[in-house]
C-alpha cells in the first residue's frame, strides 16, 4: 500500500479540507460540529473532532468508546476511552503527533499517547486514521523498549482496526454525561424498586440525542427491567423523565 508523508504545510493544507467538510457535514444535518466547552473529562480544545462508538456486546451489554481530536496547525491531541462490557475501561491521553502520512482517503496519525488501564499508566504508540466520516483505531501487539520507557506495536503491519463513526460533539457530550449518570443512580432514581434486597445496576444504555431520548436495561439479580426515558442536559447537569409511552 502506497503512503504519501505529508510535512507541516501539505499537513496544514490537509487537515483543514477535513474540518471543512465536517463541518458542511454537520451543517447539513444542523448539529454542532465542534466542541466550544472546556469540560475536564475530556480536555476538549476550541476545535475538537468527535468520534463514537456503541456496539452490542455478550449478555445483551454493550461496549462504548469514543475519540476525540483537537487538531492544530502543529500537532494533535485529544482523548480516546475504550470501556469494554466485560473488562476494565481504557483511558489513552492524546499527548504528541510524531509523524502523518495520507491511507487511502484518510490521514493516519502517528501518536504518543498516556495509557491508563488496570491501575497502570503506560506510554504507548498510537495510530490513528481519520477523515470527515469516521475514524479507525489500530490495536495490535506491544512491544516495551526499555531506553525510552514506552512501547510501540511490534509489528505495525499487522494491526487490527477498530472504526468509529463521526458524531457532533455535543451529542458526545450526551452519551458520556447522561450515560454515566444513569449508570451511577439508577439506585435512586428508577421508577420501580427492586425486590428481595437487591439493589439496581445498569446492564445497557443507549440513547438518541436528536431526540433526547433512552433507554436503560437494568437488574437487580433478580429481576430484569428496560425502561424508555427522555432527558435534559446543561452541561453536567441531567434529569431523567421516565415516560412509559416512549
Amino acid at each position: 500500500m502506497k503512503h504519501l508523508i505529508l510535512n507541516k504545510k501539505t499537513y496544514s493544507i490537509a487537515l483543514g479540507v477535513i474540518i471543512i467538510l465536517i463541518a458542511v457535514f454537520l451543517m447539513i444535518t444542523k448539529r454542532t460540529p465542534f466542541h466550544n466547552q472546556g469540560d475536564d473529562y475530556a480536555r476538549l480544545g476550541t476545535e475538537s473532532l468527535c468520534y463514537f462508538r456503541n456496539a452490542p456486546a455478550a449478555f445483551e451489554m454493550y461496549d462504548r468508546s469514543w475519540l476525540i481530536l483537537n487538531l492544530s496547525p502543529e500537532n494533535i491531541t485529544g482523548l480516546y476511552v475504550n470501556e469494554p462490557s466485560m473488562t476494565d475501561s481504557r483511558h489513552t491521553e492524546i499527548l504528541n503527533l510524531e509523524s502523518l502520512l495520507v491511507h487511502e482517503d484518510m490521514l493516519q496519525a502517528d501518536l504518543t499517547t498516556r495509557v491508563t488501564a488496570e491501575g497502570m499508566t503506560t506510554i504507548e504508540q498510537f495510530f490513528v486514521r481519520f477523515n470527515a466520516l469516521r475514524a479507525d483505531i489500530a490495536f495490535g501487539e506491544m512491544e516495551y523498549r526499555s531506553e525510552t520507557d514506552d512501547y510501540l506495536y511490534r509489528n505495525p503491519g499487522n494491526l487490527f482496526w477498530q472504526n468509529l463513526n463521526t458524531i457532533p460533539c455535543d451529542d458526545l457530550d450526551d452519551h458520556i454525561i447522561v450515560t454515566d449518570y444513569v449508570r451511577k443512580n439508577i439506585a435512586t432514581i428508577a421508577p420501580v424498586d427492586a425486590v428481595h434486597g437487591g439493589t439496581w445496576y445498569v446492564t445497557a444504555v443507549t440513547l438518541d440525542p436528536s431526540t433526547q431520548t433512552g433507554m436503560v436495561r437494568f437488574e437487580d439479580g433478580h429481576i430484569l427491567e428496560s425502561l424508555p426515558f427522555a432527558y435534559d442536559r446543561a452541561e453536567s447537569s441531567v434529569r431523567i423523565s421516565w415516560d412509559l409511552n416512549l
